[in-house]
Formats: C-alpha cells, structure tokens, sequence
C-alpha cells in the first residue's frame, strides 16, 4: 500500500536477528539469487550488489540478470550482457559488480538476480548473505533464492540482501543489504540515554504510537516519547511500561505495539524524533540495530527513518547509516485536497529518488 510517492512499512518488516541467512559457492553451478519485479522511473538496471559473508581461496564466479520460468527457477537467458565472468569475490562485506550491458525491461517484469559458482576448486568457497532472518516469514516480492545440486528453491523469512541499482542510484524497494548488525540495548536510568529515529512527515497525519522490537528483561520499564523541531520540544508520550506485565520477557526478540498517551497531529515538513528511555535499572536484552554502508542503501530499507540519540534532550546526534526498531504507526493522514482521512499503519518513503 502506498499514499502517493509514500510506501507503508509494515511492523513485520523491522529487523530482529542479527544473522543472515547464507548460500555456500563451495561446488560448480551453486548459485545464490534474488527475484523481484523491474520497477520503472530509475531508468535501467546498471550493478548488483550483495553481502559476502566469508570467502577461502575465492571461487571464480558470474553475476547475471535473467527471465524466470517459474517461482526461484531462472529460465537461463542472460539479460544484460552477464558480468564478471571468471573474476573472484573481491572481499568480504558489501561487493557491487557493474553489469556488462545495463539491462532496460518492461516494469512489472519479474527479474532473477543470479550469482553463479563458476569454479570447484578444491576448499573454495563463499557464502552469500541473502536473506535476513526477522519476524513474519512470508515470501513476496522481491525473495531470495539458491540452487544446489542443479534445483533452485525459495529462501524463506526475511528480505533479500542481493541488491539491483538502476541508473539513477536508486537501490530497488524492499531489499536489506546491511553492512553489520549491533545489538544496541538502550541503558538503564542510572545513564539516560535517548535512542530512537528521527522522522520528518512527508504530509499532515496523526501517530497513535510506534512499534517497538526488542527482547525485553524483567524489570526493563521505559517510556516512549516524541519530540519536534531542532530544539527538540517534546509533544507527545507513552505511558510507562513495566515490562513485568508483558508476556514476552523471557523470549526472544518480538514486535510490540506501544500507544502514545493521546494521538499526536503531525504537520508536513517538520522533524519528529521518536525515542525512549529506560525508567528503571534494566535494560532490554536485545534490540537489533542495522548500519548499512552508504545512506542510499540504508533509505532503501527504512525511508525516511534513521537513527538519532542523545545523553539529554539538548541536543540529538542522528545517523543516516543506521535505524533503531522504533517504528511509528500512522493512524490517518490527511488528504491534500478535500479533507477526507485515509487509514494507514507504518509509511516511510519509498525509495531514495522518490522525492
């Protein structure tokens, strides 16, 4: 869903694991991909980029675009040109390779991404980051993919890390490339510190409260607050939460729905910052923060969101290569002509050059 150039994020969305989940080019024709629809407005398909795990004595290997036969299964026909045809992973972490020939289709046209094991030399191998493991589970567009033995087969849970750029820059919608993960926990009250993200409203709406993914300890009590503008001013708040009420405590990592005290209005063009703070001694367990090694791949993923924190309310540091899973919830926006009110959940902006 989408409200003009805004798409909607949805709380299953969020991150919260801080591993990936791996294909090994450890043998001839293994293959790690990523399927998803050619969008249109960024003009043609120029590089691939995509997270190398771990690499001994680097296997040769191809990177391609081609047409799909089926749900994961490539149909062979390189679209193109084909790229990097027995070179070796460069290094671990983020790799971008550049197409041969930059690829212009029809958009709408599902797409697989493939990065094929050229080689099987003895005890070389690479394991490629393609999907990171978060809540939900569900496989739509765009979805990882990986072929062993000569069968490709669906990557389930999460989101792709093996990442299309078109000509203008632009890091196609929906894909996670992170560069690391932290597992950022705020501190206790002894040390206040704020941690959230900063959010500039691309049009009037109103926030009923965010949601918040963590693995909380028993004890761990916090409020969530919302302030504005450059001097932040706070203008909006959550009760405090003793986390002993909560169910989930002694699990794992979880979405939970935290409701402000009153529904906040929010006006275009001005800077909200949505964080909290631990009301007790405890701290959570686990909160899984993101970084991402550029600012363009980091919007791909959360939009406008990213990261901002502060020892006191003076004055906020913010992080445009992070995002804290602290997500606001949009109740209603209001409409740009006529006055009517549409209901929403999560939205951030869409991609990167959708301004």
């Amino acid at each position: 869903m989408a409200i003009g150039r805004y798409r909607l994020l949805d709380s299953s969305e969020v991150i919260t694991a801080t591993t990936f989940t791996t294909i090994a080019l450890n043998a001839a024709n293994n293959s790690a991909g990523s399927v998803f629809a050619l969008e249109g407005g960024h003009g043609a398909i120029t590089a691939v980029m995509f997270n190398a795990t771990a690499i001994t004595s680097p296997p040769t290997y191809t990177v391609s675009l081609q047409g799909i036969t089926s749900r994961a299964t490539p149909n062979g026909t390189v679209y193109g040109g084909g790229t990097a045809t027995g070179t070796v992973i460069p290094a671990v972490g983020i790799n971008t390779v550049t197409l041969a020939t930059p690829y212009s289709g029809t958009p709408g046209d599902q797409v697989q991404i493939v990065i094929n094991s050229a080689s099987a030399l003895a005890g070389a191998t690479a394991t490629i980051a393609t999907r990171v493991t978060s809540a939900g589970g569900s496989v739509g567009l765009p979805y990882a993919a990986q072929q062993s033995g000569g069968t490709w087969a669906v990557v389930t849970a999460g989101a792709p890390a093996i990442v299309p750029i078109y000509a203008d820059g632009y890091v196609g919608t929906g894909f996670v490339c992170p560069s690391s993960f932290a597992n950022s926990a705020p501190t206790s009250s002894s040390n206040p510190l704020y941690v959230g993200n900063t959010f500039t409203a691309p049009i009037d709406c109103v926030c009923t409260g965010v949601y918040l993914s963590a693995r909380v300890a028993s004890g761990s009590n916090f409020v969530l607050s919302v302030y504005s503008g450059a001097t932040p001013t706070l203008v909006g708040s959550a009760p405090t939460f003793v986390v002993d009420k909560m169910a989930s405590n002694t699990g794992g990592v979880f979405a939970h729905f935290v409701p402000l005290s009153a529904s906040l209005s929010m006006t275009a063009g001005t800077q909200y910052r949505f964080v909290l703070n631990m009301t007790s001694a405890t701290a959570f367990t686990t909160q899984v923060v993101p970084t991402f090694s550029s600012q363009a791949i980091r919007e791909s993923y959360s939009g406008l969101l990213f990261a901002t924190t502060s020892p006191s309310t003076v004055a906020f540091t913010d992080n445009q290569l992070a995002v804290y899973p602290i997500v606001p919830k949009i109740e209603s926006v209001t409409a740009s002509s006529g006055g009517g009110l549409g209901r929403a959940r999560v939205f951030t902006e869409g991609g990167i050059n959708d301004k």
